[in-house]
C-alpha cells in the first residue's frame, strides 16, 4: 500500500483522521509530520537550513505525458461523479457578492489564518517547516500520495520543488487552500513555471465554492498542471473530511493509496513509459488534424441531439466531407478518423497555444451557413481540448488572450483610421511581390494559408497580429518553452519587411502617397503589438509577472 503524506492545516497538529473514513480504506500508511510549533513561534527561533536547492528544468515530453495524464484522470474523476471543473465554468464564490468576498480575505489574512499569514512571510520559517517534513518522509518511502490541506496545500507546493530524487509523488491532493488568493509566497507561485513534472503524477484540487478561505475560487488560472473539483458543502466549511466526500476524488485517492508501489521510481518513471513518440507532427498537419476532429466531436453530438432530423445530419455529413476532402493531412483517412491518439501523442508542446487560439476561433462550417446548436459546438471544443491533451481551461484562457490582443489591435486601428488603398494595375507586380514575402516570412507560423487575398487594397494585416499576440499570451499563461519568443520574432520579421516595402516605395518617384500611408499604418500597427508585449514582458525573458 503506497503511503499517504497528510500535511495539515492551521489548529490541527497532523493527528485528526475524520476524514479518513472517507477513503474507504482499512488502515492506510499515514504519515502526518506536526509543525504545528514552528506557525506559532517566533520567526528568531525557527531553524535556518540554508537556502533552496536549484529547480530541476523538466524537459517538454514530461510536461506534455503529464497533460496527458490529467486529461484521463480528468475524464476519470467525471465517470465516478466529481463536479470536475477543468473545463470552462470556473466560478465558484463569484456568485456571492464581492463584500462577503473581501471580508473573507480579511478573515483569512487577519483572523483566523495569522499563522498562514506567517507562513507565506517568513521563508525562514517555511525552509523549518519543509525540513521537518522531509525528515519525516526520507528515507521511509519511494512513492507517496500526498493530502494537503488548507496550509498544508501551501506547505506541499513548497515541498514540490525540494523532493529528494528517489521520492516520486504518485497523487498530490490539495484541498480547502487558499491558493487561488493573494497572500501566498511568490517562491509559491513560480512552481508553474518550476513544475517537477518527471517526478509528480497528477495533481487534484479539491474546493468548495461557499468557503471563504479558498475564495470559492479554482486554482487552475494560477496553476494550470491542477485539475479543479468542485465540492457541495454548506457555507463556510472548510474541512477537509467535506473535500474528500466527493464520489471521484475518494474513489480516486482510493484507488492511489491500494495499488501497489513500483520497484524502481528513481528517475522519470512513469512520465518515461509515457512519453510521445519522438514523431511529432508538423504544425500544418496539426492545424488539420484538429480541425477533422472538431468536425468529428461536432458529427457525434450533433447526431445524438434528440431535436435534430435525419435529414439534417446528413446535410451535416455531407458538408463535413466537403470541408475535409482538401485537408492534405488527412487525404488518406476517411473524414470520421478519430485522431485523438495521434493529437494527443504527437503535437510538439510548442504548438499548444497556435491550436487553442484556432480551436476557439475557427469555425469550419459557417461559409457553408450550416448553423450548429451553441450546446453542441461548446461540447465539441470541450472535447478536442480533452482530445489534445490540455486542460479545456486552456479554452478559456485562449479567449480571453484573443479579447485583449484585439483590444490592441482595436486601439491601434482607432489611431491609424485606416482606409482600403485602391492600387492601380500598374502596381500589381509590386502588390504580388509584397504578398509573396508576406507569405514567405509567415510561413513556418502557419499562417501564409489564412492571409487574405490583395485585391482591391493593400493587405490589412490586424487579424495575423492578434493571433500572434493570442499565441504569445497563451503561451506565456501556460508556461510553454520560451513563451511568446516564437510570436515576437514573427512580428519583428514583419517589421523589417514593412521597412524594405517602405524603402523600395520611397525611392520610386511615381509611388502613391496613400500607399506609403498605409504601409506606415500597417507599420505601426505591428510596432503597437510589439511594445504591448515588451511592456508585459512576453517574449523578451522566460516568463512574465505570476497572474
Amino acid at each position: 500500500m503506497t503511503t499517504l503524506l497528510y500535511l495539515h492545516g492551521v489548529g490541527d497538529d497532523g493527528s485528526r483522521r475524520d476524514w479518513v473514513d472517507r477513503l474507504g480504506v482499512t488502515e492506510p500508511t499515514i504519515i502526518a509530520p506536526n509543525y504545528l510549533d514552528l506557525l506559532n513561534q517566533p520567526t528568531s527561533d525557527s531553524e535556518d537550513i540554508g537556502p533552496p536547492p536549484t529547480d530541476p528544468i523538466s524537459q517538454p515530453p514530461s510536461r506534455r505525458a503529464y497533460q496527458a495524464r490529467q486529461s484521463q484522470l480528468h475524464d476519470q474523476l467525471q465517470v465516478l461523479g466529481s463536479q470536475s471543473v477543468w473545463e470552462e465554468s470556473r466560478r465558484g464564490f463569484g456568485r456571492v457578492p464581492g463584500l462577503i468576498d473581501a471580508l473573507g480575505e480579511q478573515l483569512v489574512v487577519q483572523f483566523l489564518y495569522e499563522e498562514v499569514a506567517a507562513y507565506a512571510a517568513d521563508a525562514r520559517r517555511r525552509r523549518a517547516v519543509r525540513k521537518r517534513v522531509l525528515d519525516a518522509i526520507a528515507p521511509k518511502t519511494p512513492e507517496v500520495v500526498i493530502v494537503g490541506h488548507s496550509l498544508g496545500a501551501l506547505v506541499a507546493l513548497d515541498l514540490l520543488r525540494h523532493l529528494p530524487p528517489g521520492l516520486r509523488v504518485r497523487l498530490l491532493v490539495t484541498a480547502a487552500s487558499s491558493l487561488a488568493r493573494r497572500q501566498i509566497p511568490s517562491e509559491t507561485l513560480q512552481l508553474r513555471d518550476h513544475f517537477p513534472y518527471d517526478h509528480v503524477a497528477g495533481w487534484i484540487n479539491v474546493y468548495n465554492p461557499q468557503d471563504p478561505v479558498t475564495g470559492g475560487r479554482p486554482i487552475g488560472p494560477r496553476f494550470p498542471q491542477a485539475i479543479d473539483v468542485r465540492v457541495t458543502a454548506g457555507f463556510g466549511d472548510h474541512s477537509l473530511a467535506s473535500c474528500l466526500a466527493d464520489p471521484g476524488v475518494a474513489r480516486t485517492l482510493r484507488s492511489y493509496l491500494v495499488a501497489a508501489p513500483r520497484a524502481t521510481v528513481s528517475g522519470p518513471t512513469e512520465a518515461a513509459q509515457t512519453q510521445p513518440p519522438s514523431l511529432v507532427l508538423d504544425r500544418g498537419d496539426a492545424l488539420q488534424l484538429m480541425l477533422a476532429q472538431l468536425l468529428l466531436r461536432m458529427g457525434e453530438l450533433y447526431a445524438a441531439d434528440p431535436d435534430v432530423k435525419a435529414s439534417d445530419v446528413a446535410r451535416f455529413q455531407a458538408a463535413t466531407e466537403l470541408v475535409t476532402e482538401n485537408l492534405s493531412a488527412i487525404r488518406d483517412q476517411a473524414w470520421i478518423w478519430d485522431h485523438s491518439r495521434t493529437l494527443r501523442d504527437g503535437i510538439a508542446e510548442s504548438d499548444i497555444p497556435t491550436l487553442l487560439v484556432r480551436l476557439v476561433d475557427v469555425q469550419p462550417l459557417d461559409y457553408l451557413r450550416l448553423r450548429i446548436p451553441e450546446d453542441v459546438d461548446r461540447k465539441a471544443r470541450i472535447q478536442v481540448a480533452l482530445d489534445l491533451g490540455v486542460p479545456p481551461l486552456w479554452l478559456d484562457l485562449a479567449r480571453s488572450a484573443q479579447l485583449r490582443a484585439d483590444a490592441v489591435v482595436g486601439s491601434s486601428r482607432a489611431k491609424a483610421k485606416r482606409a482600403g488603398v485602391p492600387l492601380a494595375d500598374g502596381w500589381r507586380s509590386w502588390e504580388s511581390e509584397f504578398e509573396r514575402s508576406l507569405q514567405q516570412s509567415l510561413a513556418e507560423m502557419s499562417l501564409n494559408q489564412d492571409l487574405p487575398r490583395l485585391r482591391d487594397s493593400v493587405t490589412d494585416l490586424a487579424p495575423i497580429m492578434v493571433e500572434l499576440v493570442a499565441r504569445a499570451l497563451v503561451a506565456n499563461q501556460i508556461g510553454t518553452p520560451a513563451p511568446g519568443s516564437e510570436e515576437r520574432a514573427a512580428l519583428s520579421r514583419m517589421m523589417v519587411l514593412l521597412g524594405k516595402h517602405r524603402a523600395t516605395l520611397a525611392e520610386l518617384p511615381d509611388s502613391p502617397q496613400a500607399l506609403m500611408t498605409a504601409l506606415k499604418d500597417n507599420t505601426r500597427l505591428i510596432g503597437d503589438g510589439l511594445s504591448w508585449l515588451g511592456n508585459q514582458g512576453i517574449g523578451i525573458r522566460p516568463r512574465a509577472r505570476p497572474l
